[in-house]
């Protein structure tokens, strides 16, 4: 399971949820394996969807973030009672090779990567500002029509759009309204994924680096689009402008650290 699934749009896992999942798999003997490959390593905050969440997997999968996409590479976790079952003995054991299991540069650049990711608290950061982030979107889009929620967690945010908000009805029917989309944000300098594999949503991912002036031009440029998006649909939103800036005590006190000169360092 996903801790925030992605498909769908940020979609955080209840608390209960998560409980019972892990009761049933205690019951019945089920392995419980967490897809972090989007999740971890800062994305959602903390250093892995899971902890944050308070899943407790036997198995984690990770990818992605590992190496903030400078070369390949995915890794599993796994708990001593698993790992021993594949170490086995000397005489009994899993066997498995790949040609490119290791592979030194993939493994120098994730590294490299954890150890910014450390130095520079950039977990903690993207908990901090990415509550800011999503509550700032709430308050930017609370009366727009075509804004049925904004969801998330850490720097992982979903606007999923409706034709009407009161009435929640749906947008998914709309004929290449995900194509018209992507090409107004990147008309407007944003590279985010319009995606309606469930119901239409944009996706929000900023880079965890991403100071709070970026963040409220972000918010800005957002608030753009989807302005064109309510005319285009014949909606007129109660209100356009964004909101002001929030005071200063209401930005989180998160320092930015001084960057690394490089991702080698």
């Amino acid at each position: 399971m996903e801790p925030v699934q992605n498909s769908g749009g940020a979609l955080v896992t209840p608390p209960i949820y998560i409980q019972r999942v892990r009761e049933l798999c205690d019951h019945y003997g089920i392995v419980l394996v967490a897809d972090e490959v989007i999740n971890a390593f800062g994305r959602v905050g903390g250093w892995f969807g899971s902890s944050e969440l308070g899943l407790r997997p036997d198995i984690v999968t990770v990818a992605k973030g590992i190496t903030s996409g400078y070369a390949a590479l995915g890794a599993v976790i796994a708990s001593k009672q698993i790992a021993d079952a594949f170490l086995g003995t000397d005489d009994n054991k899993f066997m498995h090779g790949s040609t490119f299991g290791g592979h030194v540069g993939s493994c120098a650049a994730a590294l490299a990567t954890l150890g910014i990711l450390e130095r520079e608290q950039l977990p903690e950061r993207s908990r901090q500002v990415g509550a800011w982030l999503l509550q700032r979107l709430r308050e930017v889009f609370a009366d727009h029509p075509n804004v049925g929620d904004v969801r998330g967690k850490g720097m992982f945010i979903a606007i999923e759009l409706v034709r009407d908000r009161e009435t929640r009805e749906s947008l998914s029917q709309e004929v290449q309204l995900m194509e018209w989309l992507s090409d107004q944000l990147l008309q407007h300098g944003l590279i985010c994924r319009a995606d309606d594999r469930m119901e239409p949503v944009i996706q929000v991912a900023p880079p965890l680096v991403m100071t709070m002036e970026e963040l409220d031009l972000l918010v800005h440029r957002l608030t753009d689009v989807l302005h064109v998006l309510g005319r285009r649909l014949d909606s007129v939103p109660a209100r356009y402008a964004a909101v002001p800036l929030p005071a200063a005590s209401a930005v989180p006190p998160v320092a930015t650290p001084a960057r690394s000169p490089s991702i080698a360092a």
